[in-house]
């Protein structure tokens, strides 16, 4: 028996969302389980996502979700400073600002990390100005500053944001 997109849709539903075995689909579907089974082989072949890669993929926790979000986002990140002059497009200067303003949203830590790394660049900036000495003192210590920040912050948010 030929079955429509719409029961092969909610199977898929039923697995993915809410988990369920095939065994349990087959009897709230009314239909055999090997038929779900070949649905589940079907899916594997495709091109995409099969539906186990779905189920690990929606049983994710928040924190990895983020951890997502932001690995994404500086891997955008990486192509803009290759190519700088996709700064001039404002369209690509709004989207680094909603992403910016979502991962504070998700992690303020985010933010936090984001202004101390700032006030370390704030200070090496004063110091060229006021006391160029020191400033080349320091300068071979910012990056192991910045190194060990971003450690603290890393280790101890719970979204693993870097």
């Amino acid at each position: 028996m030929a079955h429509n997109e719409e029961m092969i849709r909610e199977a898929e539903r039923l697995y993915v969302e809410e988990g369920i075995s095939v065994t349990e689909i087959a009897k709230v579907l009314d239909i055999p389980a090997q038929t779900i089974y070949r649905w589940l082989a079907a899916a594997k072949n495709k091109d995409g996502c099969d539906w186990d890669e779905q189920r690990r993929n929606f049983a994710l926790s928040p924190q990895a979700l983020v951890g997502i979000y932001s690995t994404a986002f500086k891997r955008w990140v990486v192509t803009i400073r290759k190519d700088l002059n996709l700064m001039g497009n404002p369209k690509v200067a709004d989207s680094i600002a909603k992403h910016v303003s979502t991962l504070r949203k998700l992690d303020p830590r985010f933010g936090y990390l984001g202004a101390v790394l700032d006030i370390i660049q704030i200070t090496n900036d004063y110091l060229g100005k006021h006391d160029p000495d020191l400033r080349d003192e320091m300068e071979a210590h910012w990056p192991a500053i910045q190194a060990r920040i971003k450690e603290i912050a890393t280790r101890e948010s719970p979204y693993g944001i870097r």
